[in-house]
């Protein structure tokens, strides 16, 4: 145990599940390796108020943070949807640890609650109706992730390729009902 586990902070943990995770992979993340790793117990971990979903977060914040999101500022809303959520694909394709943590649960992270934004915000911009809005965003974010998984799994020839022809029509979509919404009005 470490001499004064008063002496642990919260970024040391984080910076401890990080190491951890990116030597051994996510489901070596326990709390009694990470205390282990850091020199103290358990409790000193839950006392700073640390839970693994937190430490999940943690990790795929860091990872996410290294790669910036386009920017999508002045672009249509058809070509800001395809840059981010081409830039959030690239992102879990190119990194294994982040698609791990894809597949135990969604990023509630700041770099993919900022995409979230950016692609409503755009979406507002083509669809008047929030309920439209609600429904486009979702099918774009689970497309990108469903693609994202399936994708890390059994690769095809060109997966980028694949990723954009797919957002493409599922982007057709969007138009169409965007078209009809204006003609509506």
């Amino acid at each position: 145990m470490a001499a004064d586990p008063q002496d642990v902070t919260v970024a040391d943990i984080a910076d401890a599940a990080v190491a951890l995770v990116e030597a051994d992979g996510v489901a070596a993340l326990t709390m009694r390796r990470l205390a282990t790793a850091l020199g103290c117990s358990t409790m000193v971990l839950y006392g700073r108020g640390t839970t693994k979903d937190a430490l999940l977060r943690a990790v795929a914040e860091r990872r996410l943070a290294a790669r910036p999101l386009p920017d999508v500022a002045g672009r249509g809303w058809r070509e800001a949807i395809t840059a981010l959520a081409g830039s959030l694909y690239d992102a879990y394709r190119e990194d294994p640890v982040l698609a791990e943590l894809l597949t135990l649960r969604p990023a509630d992270v700041a770099p993919v609650r900022r995409a979230t934004e950016l692609v409503l915000q755009a979406l507002r911009s083509a669809l008047p109706r929030p309920d439209d809005v609600l429904a486009a965003y979702e099918a774009i974010a689970w497309y990108t992730v469903g693609a994202t998984q399936r994708h890390v799994v059994a690769a095809p020839e060109d997966p980028r390729t694949a990723f954009d022809r797919g957002l493409a029509l599922v982007l057709d979509g969007v138009a169409a009902r965007a078209a009809r919404s204006v003609g509506a009005r």
